[in-house]
C-alpha cells in the first residue's frame, strides 16, 4: 500500500510538473504571441477609427472650402460690378485738387487741405484728409450734400462749424476730417 501510494505520489508530482509546464508554456505563448496580436488588433482598430474621423473631417473641410471659394468668387464678381472703384493712394494730389474744386464750386473758401498718415489694411488704405476754411451754412450744407455723390469712397469722420451769432456777415469757419478709402498698395508705390 505504501508502495502504491509512493508510486501514485511520483506520478502526481510528474503530472503536477507537467501541468505546471503546460501552464507556463501557455502563459509564455499567450504573452509572447497572442497578447501582442490582440494589442496590435486593438491599436489598428483605434487607428482606423481615427483615420475615418480624419477622413470625415477632411471631407467636411473640403466641402466648406469649396463653398467659401464659390462665395468669394461671387463677392469678387459683385465687387467688380460696383460703380465705386478705389483709386490708388498715389493720386493724393489729384484727390486734394478735386476736393478743393468741389469746395470752391459750393462757395467755400478753403484755407488748408492737409492729408494725414495712411492706415493700411489688406483691402484698402485709409487716408485722413483735413479741410479748414470758411463759408456760409448754406455753402457748407451744399458741400456736404455733394461730397458722397462726387466722392463715394470718402467718408466724413468729423466736422466742426462755428460762427459768431452776433455778426451774421462774418462767414462761419469749418473744419472737416475726411477719410479717403484708396486702393491697397498705393502708398508703397510712392516710397
Amino acid at each position: 500500500m505504501i508502495q502504491s501510494f509512493l508510486t501514485k505520489w511520483k506520478f502526481l508530482q510528474i503530472d503536477a510538473a507537467g501541468a505546471g509546464l503546460c501552464v507556463v508554456a501557455g502563459l509564455l505563448f499567450y504573452f509572447a504571441a497572442v497578447r501582442p496580436l490582440v494589442d496590435q488588433r486593438e491599436t489598428r482598430a483605434v487607428q482606423q477609427a481615427q483615420v475615418e474621423t480624419q477622413r470625415q473631417n477632411a471631407a467636411r473641410l473640403s466641402e466648406r472650402t469649396s463653398l467659401l471659394q464659390n462665395r468669394l468668387a461671387e463677392v469678387r464678381k459683385a465687387l467688380n460690378k460696383t460703380p465705386t472703384q478705389l483709386e490708388p493712394a498715389v493720386h493724393i494730389n489729384r484727390r486734394i485738387a478735386r476736393l478743393a474744386d468741389l469746395a470752391d464750386q459750393n462757395g467755400l473758401k478753403v484755407d488748408e487741405i492737409q492729408p494725414g498718415k495712411p492706415t493700411s489694411t489688406r483691402q484698402y488704405e485709409m487716408i485722413p484728409i483735413r479741410l479748414l476754411g470758411s463759408g456760409s451754412y448754406r455753402t457748407w450744407a451744399a458741400f456736404l450734400h455733394q461730397l458722397p455723390r462726387t466722392f463715394p469712397d470718402t467718408s466724413v469722420r468729423s466736422f466742426e462749424l462755428s460762427a459768431d451769432p452776433g455778426d451774421p456777415s462774418v462767414p462761419a469757419t469749418f473744419r472737416i476730417d475726411l477719410v479717403w478709402h484708396a486702393a491697397a498698395g498705393g502708398t508703397r508705390a510712392r516710397k
